[in-house]
């Protein structure tokens, strides 16, 4: 346990806050309206920021799914291995 003398804890100490901003986003984005002919500056700057991000499918190696993918694979391999014995010759 941490003890504090009585000027330690009469001190005054700096608050901090979280904040939603992004650092790194642009402040304003300038972007051509094609319909006008000029730039208009956007002052709407998205905060999202992506920090993983992971497209695909899962596939139980028991699945009957699985079995047809590992089908199309296996038949694939066959094809370019020989097209690749052809090609050698």
């Amino acid at each position: 346990m941490l003890k504090l003398t009585e000027k330690e804890l009469n001190e005054e100490m700096p608050t901090r806050m979280l904040v939603p901003n992004n650092p790194q986003a642009p402040s304003n984005i300038a972007i051509y309206d094609y319909t006008e002919r000029k730039y208009r500056s956007n002052e709407l700057i998205d905060q999202l920021v992506m920090h993983f991000s992971l497209e695909g499918d899962l596939i139980h190696v028991s699945s009957n799914e699985f079995k047809a993918q590992e089908d199309i694979e296996d038949f694939r391999k066959g094809k370019f291995n020989k097209f690749r014995a052809l090609a050698e010759l």
